[in-house]
C-alpha cells in the first residue's frame, strides 16, 4: 500500500525495515504531527553491532597472524563479550535517540542555527539538501513565520552529517 505521508493516521512509527517511508513522506508525517525518526536510526543497532564486532576482530587480526590465537579461541572471545557489546550498542542507541529528542524540543527556537548548519554543511560539500529533502531557505523562512522547527526526520539526517563532519575534520586534524 502506498499513501502520502499526510495520510498516516498512526500517532507513532518506529520502522522495522529500510524505507518503510521515504524521507518527503517520513518529513510530510513529521509535519503533521507524527511521530518518527529514520530507518537508519531506527535500525541503527544492527549495524553498529556488525561494526563493533568488526571492529574487535580487526584488533584481534594481528594475534590470530602471530598464531597467538586461534580462529575458534577468537569466536569463543567474541561469544563471551556479546552482553557487553549489546549494552554499548544499546547505549550508544539510546544516546543517539535522546539527542534527536533534545534537538526536538530547541527544534523552533533553533531553527536559524540549524539553517546556519545546512548551509556550512552544503559549502563544504558534505551534503546535498535537495538529495536529504532538506527545506530550502525559503521554506525554512516560511516555517520561521509559521513557528514550525524541523522535524525529527531532519534532525536525523542533520545530525548523522554533523557526525561524519566532525569525524573527517577531526581526521584531518590529526594528519
Amino acid at each position: 500500500m502506498r499513501i502520502n505521508g499526510t495520510e498516516l493516521r498512526a500517532k507513532v512509527v518506529g520502522e522495522g525495515g529500510n524505507l518503510g517511508l521515504t524521507q518527503r513522506g517520513r518529513v510530510e508525517y513529521g509535519l503533521s504531527g507524527g511521530r518518527l525518526n529514520t530507518d537508519f536510526i531506527d535500525n541503527s543497532a544492527g549495524v553498529n553491532t556488525s561494526d563493533v564486532e568488526v571492529n574487535i576482530k580487526i584488533l584481534l587480526n594481528p594475534l590470530m597472524q602471530a598464531d597467538k590465537l586461534t580462529r575458534g579461541e577468537r569466536n569463543k572471545l567474541l561469544a563471551k563479550m556479546t552482553n557487553e557489546v549489546a549494552a554499548l550498542v544499546l547505549r550508544n542507541n539510546y544516546l543517539q535517540s535522546q539527542a534527536i529528542s533534545t534537538l526536538e524540543l530547541h527544534a523552533r527556537a533553533r531553527l536559524p542555527e540549524f539553517q546556519h548548519l545546512i548551509r556550512t554543511l552544503e559549502r563544504s560539500g558534505e551534503l546535498n539538501r535537495t538529495l536529504e529533502f532538506l527545506p530550502t531557505d525559503d521554506e525554512l523562512a516560511d516555517r520561521r513565520k509559521r513557528g514550525v522547527g524541523l522535524t525529527r526526520p531532519e534532525l536525523s539526517i542533520l545530525l548523522a552529517y554533523s557526525k561524519i563532519w566532525l569525524t573527517t575534520t577531526c581526521s584531518r586534524r590529526r594528519s
